[in-house]
């Protein structure tokens, strides 16, 4: 999306001493009553007289040649609209067995990240980053439980799991405890 920006840039002497910058439907029309204001001269005068080739030092005088209206356009970045935003799938922690909860608590898996997720003084689930869908799972090393999870999450698109022990059960993953 691109927005209309009409700039009045204000010169005295060698130096720009503002460039004043105008958006909306009146844009122009208030650029060129600033240019004006700044200028003494209308700027329909000073752009008809600079089209049939008198020198802006003529029109202006010396210290304020060379001010003048620029048109331009923004462009919206669409970065700075939108905020990045990922996915999280949530599952019970009863969709692990309660050996590979133990060995997530005690951070014995190195082939992929995840966080506990504390309650206070309590780790009632684990943040769990989702392998991306043309990574092989299988070199992961991962017991069964949790290579079912990260198919079930891949296939929902998350980036995300969190395993918690309050979560809904899903009917498409096991159940161990």
């Amino acid at each position: 999306m691109s927005t209309p920006i009409v700039l009045f840039v204000c010169i005295y002497g060698d130096l720009i001493e503002e460039i004043k910058p105008y958006i909306g439907v009146n844009a122009f029309e208030r650029a060129a009553s600033a240019f004006e204001a700044w200028t003494g001269i209308s700027y329909a005068e000073y752009k008809k007289r600079s089209d049939e080739g008198e020198e802006s030092e003529e029109i202006l005088g010396e210290d304020k040649a060379g001010s003048t209206i620029m048109f331009e356009t923004a462009e919206a970045d669409s970065s700075l609209q939108q905020p990045e935003k990922e996915t999280m799938l949530v599952l019970s922690t009863s969709h692990i067995t309660e050996e590979i909860y133990n060995a997530l608590l005690q951070g014995q898996f190195e082939t992929f990240s995840y966080y506990p997720k504390e309650a206070g003084f309590d780790i009632n689930g684990f943040f769990i980053y989702v392998p991306h869908k043309d990574e092989n799972l299988k070199s992961f090393d991962l017991p069964d439980c949790l290579e079912s999870i990260f198919r079930y999450a891949q296939s929902h698109d998350s980036e995300w799991i969190l395993l918690e022990r309050d979560a809904e059960l899903s009917p498409n993953l096991p159940v161990y405890v």
